[in-house]
């Protein structure tokens, strides 16, 4: 009978043979593991905890600290002297496009205007604490050294003021030109914001306030010329500005209500036009005012102090040949805010607000 002979030899070599081959593949999965978790953390950390860091180059700050603010991020600004218009973003880094993890910080330079070498460039009466770096500063910040109102009557001389309400109750967005004879144009009249729960269109809110204003100021002996008294009317950015400079207005006041894609953005903050080729003559009256009524709108409304900003792309600006200031009454696409503003007592806060910041100003 034979006998199924396995040489020992050839049995050992298979059995080598085997323990190779299982050792090769145990190293392979360990490897395969090692990239797998490696693969997960690079987008765990790259996609699922990352954002695009948006393009903020261009833009003022408002609207740049909204987009970081909705990205994730956080933001550092520092400022330097440049011919763009104040307020405006310089450079950035990340560099937009660049994906980074949420949290991180982002660091912008924003524009303080042209450097000034002259010293009757500056304003010399006028609180330097109300400079465009106050930021988030509070009411209360404000209030130790706020002056007393009743002896801020100025019936003794006529004084002309021009209040705009801002937009109207159809939009036009028909071109004009941004400046006497600019070839670049932007709609003659935008549609205003919309709140963000209420839904009352901007164009109600701020035309409420500025009649409250219009009461106000003819009490004082102000003569008052309102761009509009019904939300019913067809009236460009630009037309709005002649109307002010044909009435030879001591000041121009426009009353806006502000907007951003993050619902946290709130507060308040007054623009007033860049020292461009329109507006050089009325740049340091206009600033002055902007100062006046941001402080005494802080102070009346409770709200987060934005600062002032200029502005050398507003059509309503550039058209205008007496001192003009912007008001940015608090966020519609907040909802505490859009309360508020909805609220006729807020708005009387408001008014008031402006009509004190006015007075100062024509006193």
């Amino acid at each position: 009978m034979k006998r199924n002979f396995t040489p020992k030899v050839k049995l050992k070599h298979g059995i080598v043979i085997y323990r190779k081959r299982r050792k090769r593949g145990l190293l392979s999965v360990f490897f395969l593991l090692i990239l797998l978790i490696l693969g997960f953390y690079y987008i765990y950390t790259n996609v699922i905890v990352s954002e695009v860091v948006p393009n903020l180059v261009g833009k003022n700050l408002e609207e740049a600290k909204g987009l970081v603010s909705q990205s994730g991020f956080d933001l550092e600004v520092s400022e330097k002297f440049s011919d763009l218009p104040e307020g405006t973003v310089i450079s950035q880094k990340p560099d937009s496009g660049s994906r980074v993890k949420r949290g991180k910080l982002i660091v912008i330079s924003v524009s303080k205007g042209a450097e000034r070498t002259s010293a009757k460039e500056v304003p010399t009466d006028v609180e330097t604490d109300l400079s465009e770096g106050l930021g988030e500063a509070t009411p209360e910040a404000f209030e130790e050294d706020s002056e007393d109102f009743e002896d801020l009557k100025v019936t003794s001389f006529e004084f002309i003021v021009c209040i705009d309400p801002g937009h109207q109750g159809h939009a036009d967005n028909s071109p004009e030109s941004i400046g006497p004879g600019s070839t670049t144009t932007k709609e003659r009249c935008r549609g205003g914001g919309t709140g963000v729960n209420s839904r009352t269109p901007e164009y109600e809110i701020v035309l409420q306030i500025g009649l409250k204003l219009k009461k106000m100021l003819e009490s004082e002996g102000i003569k008052v010329v309102m761009v509009r008294t019904t939300n019913d009317v067809n009236i460009s950015n630009s037309e709005r500005a002649q109307i002010a400079n044909e009435a030879k207005a001591d000041l121009f006041v426009r009353i806006h209500c502000n907007g951003s894609s993050s619902t946290s953005s709130n507060g308040i903050m007054t623009l007033y036009p860049s020292r461009n080729e329109w507006c050089g003559s009325i740049y340091d009256e206009s600033r002055k005012a902007a100062q006046l009524i941001q402080r005494e709108m802080v102070i009346a409304c409770g709200r987060a102090n934005k600062g002032i900003i200029a502005r050398g792309d507003i059509t309503g600006f550039n058209w205008s040949q007496v001192p003009v200031v912007l008001s940015e009454i608090c966020f519609l696409s907040n909802p505490e805010e859009d309360t508020l503003l909805n609220d006729e007592s807020f708005q009387n806060k408001a008014a008031r607000g402006l009509f004190n910041g006015i007075v100062k100003y024509l006193k």
